[in-house]
């Protein structure tokens, strides 16, 4: 945004994007982000999501629909005339030119002042600790630190709205973490409209305003992060939101009550309309509310009893993976909306518990999870969300004989 001015709305109306191949792109996607917003699309990899963001940028052209910058409809303009600034995966940065110079590059062409333009970039470089590369060239430069001059580049011409294509993908685990915490504090102190692509969950929860999750170009839902962890529309939404990925079992759902493995559980917040007759369904059980059974919970509690096949030691907890005992495999369902998942997937480790490691539990051995009704997902064959959560998250639910399932 302009130094003054207001955060800008970006709007888009029944966009649609097909390639020449016949690929279609983004499907009549609508979506509003607000002013001074963080927005993250993610999706896998093949969603749309860096095609929708071009065509905000005008870097693609829409075969249909419409791109508005508050009221001002960009549809037609050229990228030059939009006023947005793009932050790369690749940086983009010129090679032939110094820090200041890549810094500098947009504030030259809009014909700033030399003294103005050298001191907007010293008070960035120094904003984001580059000041002292500012006589190097890219080539002299680690991964981070060309990132943050692209990120240089971008904020220093005060644009409308920054657009951020998967900017961190490149750097190592470590980098990564140090710079999204610089991301969120640069958009606090800026308050600039942001739309940010990534795969990477992380990312997305930890930077996002709203999330907007897509899959073969359509939006399949827009929330908080805490609204697509705690209530995704469907099993999609369910198991590319959360990390470990949440356990899907099939299951049947009678008279309110929904069996699946070796357990049975009541269903809660389930609604009226719901058929009264047997129904084959997906049960979905995050692997932070499985809590492996000790003498102190209410023996009344519903219980999983597994087979451990791996236990991965994290410090504060144990990733359990675990095989259901008995998984009735002749009335298994194929999940319909895990599109993303991995080809060749290890069966064995396809059910997960993310436990407290002060509890004693064995690679090779059986044992009981107690299961939290107020904490299951119920899906419909087809996928859709039947019966969710009420309550925000809690690992402390069953900690004790005083809690129960009512």
């Amino acid at each position: 945004m302009n130094e003054g001015s207001e955060p800008t709305a970006i709007t888009i109306i029944d966009a649609c994007k097909t390639y020449a191949a016949g690929a279609s792109a983004v499907r009549s996607v609508s979506l509003e982000v607000h002013p001074g917003e963080y927005f993250v699309l993610l999706g896998p990899s093949g969603s749309g999501k860096s095609t929708l963001l071009r065509l905000v940028a005008g870097l693609e052209v829409l075969d249909s629909g419409k791109v508005l910058f508050d009221s001002q409809d960009v549809t037609d303009a050229a990228p030059r005339d939009r006023d947005v600034a793009m932050v790369f995966q690749n940086y983009a940065l010129y090679p032939h030119i110094s820090v200041a110079e890549n810094i500098a590059f947009g504030l030259r062409r809009r014909g700033t002042a030399k003294g103005l333009r050298k001191a907007r970039v010293q008070e960035v470089a120094s904003s984001l600790g580059i000041a002292h590369l500012l006589q190097k060239r890219p080539s002299q430069l680690s991964g981070g630190e060309r990132q943050r001059v692209a990120l240089g580049r971008a904020i220093a011409r005060l644009p409308r709205a920054f657009l951020m294509d998967e900017p961190l993908s490149n750097l190592d685990a470590t980098l990564r973490t140090e710079m999204r915490g610089l991301l969120g504090q640069l958009h606090q102190d800026l308050g600039t409209t942001t739309v940010y692509v990534t795969h990477d969950q992380t990312e997305a929860m930890t930077l996002g305003t709203r999330i907007g999750l897509m899959r073969n170009g359509e939006l399949i839902q827009i929330g908080s992060p805490e609204a697509l962890f705690e209530r995704p529309q469907n099993l999609f939404v369910a198991t590319f939101i959360g990390t470990p990925r949440i356990n899907i079992f099939p299951g049947e759902l009678q008279a309110g009550r929904v069996r699946f493995a070796d357990c049975s559980v009541d269903v809660l917040n389930l609604p009226s309309d719901v058929s009264a007759g047997s129904n084959r369904v997906y049960v979905g059980i995050r692997p932070s509310d499985l809590n492996v059974a000790t003498p102190a919970h209410d023996p009344s509690l519903p219980r999983l009893t597994v087979q451990v096949k791996l236990r991965e030691y994290l410090g504060t907890s144990y990733l359990v993976y675990f095989v259901p005992k008995p998984l009735n495999r002749s009335t298994s369902l194929m999940p319909v909306d895990v599109s993303h998942s991995a080809e060749g997937y290890d069966e064995s480790l396809r059910f997960c518990a993310d436990v407290t490691a002060t509890v004693s539990i064995e690679s090779g051995g059986e044992s009981d999870f107690v299961v939290d009704p107020h904490r299951l997902y119920v899906f419909d064959e087809k996928g859709d969300l039947i019966a969710g959560p009420a309550s925000s998250h809690s690992r402390t639910a069953l900690a004790g004989v005083s809690e129960s399932s009512s």
